[in-house]
């Protein structure tokens, strides 16, 4: 009984055995990420806890092929994660923001930990190999801070963790810390790819809703002219009796139940606009550039 749990499932649409993986290896991993390293201040750290605990579990997922999935996965994980961080309004926000009222209010900036950190941990992951010539990588970083947390009580703290990736980087990793941690500036993913050699396609679909709601979420406050939203037929001044929306996804569609002029409507669109956001091809030479 040393490592087991107990859950509830309820029976939706959202329930399925690909959802179960992730949430249990992610929960899981938490045992290790967050509980017995321990953040200084949560919210301050929230990249760390939330943010390598996603993408430690993207990658020991695929690693250990759980419920037969490999490299692939790992790809697809990733590029959904690029997606929703580009997606973002607040994608750029500085780590400042990532505060207790922001974070259990806000869904995006719950959500900008998790993406933010995790893509910031496959940055220094691939760099750290690629520095070391593959000798090394970001689990030799988290090996020596469980070490150090196992034998001195050491916390999480910014300044620890610019210290242990020190012995790793090559140059001033504190300036890198600075500009994509506290700053909250992206990782110029294009450049990185490039450096690593991997295949990828520039732009993509991304998450884009296309209006805002009212406050009181009763009514259309306003439409991006040219969205999605605004071909399905969205306008400023709807009144809203009904919504389905899948935040953040890409693959289902929005569906509004709209009043005008004392006539109900039902649109249905996909919320989607075409950007300039990276993604990798899951071809089997990226797999194998990836280690899987």
């Amino acid at each position: 009984m040393t490592n087991s749990f107990a859950t509830s499932v309820s029976n939706n649409d959202q329930t399925d055995i690909g959802q179960m993986v992730y949430l249990f290896n992610h929960e899981l991993m938490h045992n290790w990420i967050g509980h017995t390293i321990k953040n200084d201040n949560e919210e301050e750290q929230y990249w760390f806890s939330e943010g390598f605990t996603e993408y430690y579990t993207f990658k020991n997922i695929a690693k250990n092929k759980i419920n037969g999935l490999d490299g692939t996965f790992f790809i697809e994980e990733l590029n959904r994660t690029i997606r929703d961080l580009y997606a973002s309004s607040v994608a750029e926000a500085p780590n400042s923001e990532v505060n207790y009222d922001n974070f259990w209010t806000n869904y995006e900036y719950s959500k900008l930990p998790y993406w933010r950190g995790a893509i910031f941990a496959f940055y220094l992951d691939q760099s750290i190999q690629r520095i070391s010539g593959g000798e090394k990588s970001l689990d030799d970083v988290m090996h020596q801070i469980y070490a150090d947390v196992t034998t001195s009580d050491q916390k999480l703290t910014h300044d620890y963790f610019i210290g242990v990736m020190k012995n790793y980087w090559d140059g001033d990793f504190e300036a890198v810390f600075q500009k994509h941690i506290e700053e909250g500036q992206k990782v110029d993913l294009v450049a990185l790819f490039d450096e690593l050699g991997l295949d990828y396609s520039p732009e993509s679909d991304i998450y884009d809703l296309g209006f805002e709601f009212t406050e009181d979420r009763k009514g259309i406050a306003s439409v991006v002219e040219g969205s999605q939203a605004w071909k399905a037929g969205v306008r400023e001044g709807d009144e809203v009796f009904s919504r389905s929306i899948w935040q953040g996804s890409i693959d289902h569609e929005a569906e509004l139940g709209l009043k005008r002029n004392g006539e109900k409507i039902n649109i249905a669109f996909y919320p989607i606009t075409k950007a300039a956001v990276p993604q990798l091809k899951p071809t089997s030479e990226n797999v194998k550039k990836l280690g899987f």
